[in-house]
């Protein structure tokens, strides 16, 4: 019994050097870091324009905007938007036009993010309901990973999710439900 009070207590004092050298308070000083600089600025009432060389590509409108320089992107708040055409026959022409709660422009990515009630209103009359959509300029598609209503003049469908491949002017939806 006495071996084993022995053993106990060098465990115990084993454990608290243990972990009083690798947790406890540190005896060094740590130098402080630098504060990044932070390149974010805030505006009101913006009007932002993209152009591939003179023709105009898209402009998003927005109650107040933060640009991250850094980063390369902007968060858009209460954002009206109208995307052009930019080649072929129809090019300077509306493709689409919306609106949406709050707009991420990424320039890295190349991707638009738009969120909470968006609605878009393509040229030939089509309308699109969503929460959340994503817009990748490069391949020229809008993705909706979460359910979205798609009305025109003639029918509603709606889905769990929509990919618009805006070259071949083709939607495809999730398990489609389609009225009349």
């Amino acid at each position: 019994m006495k071996r084993l009070m022995i053993f106990m207590t060098f465990m115990a004092f084993g454990t608290w050097l243990v972990y009083f050298l690798s947790v406890g308070p540190s005896t060094l000083q740590e130098e402080p870091t630098p504060p990044q600089p932070v390149n974010r600025i805030q505006f009101s009432d913006v009007v932002f324009r993209q152009q591939v060389g003179s023709q105009l590509q898209m402009e998003f409108l927005s109650r107040e905007s933060l640009f991250d320089e850094v980063a390369e992107s902007a968060l858009l708040d209460g954002v009206n938007f109208t995307v052009f055409e930019v080649e072929g026959p129809l090019k300077g022409q509306v493709a689409f036009e919306g609106r949406a709660d709050q707009a991420r422009l990424d320039g890295k990515k190349d991707l638009i993010v738009l969120s909470g009630n968006v609605e878009i209103r393509e040229a030939r009359g089509v309308r699109i309901h969503t929460e959340l959509m994503e817009y990748r300029e490069q391949r020229k598609t809008l993705i909706s990973p979460g359910a979205v209503t798609i009305r025109s003049a003639e029918s509603v469908h709606e889905g769990e999710s929509m990919i618009y491949d805006l070259n071949r002017k083709k939607i495809t939806l999730k398990k489609p439900v389609f009225y009349q």
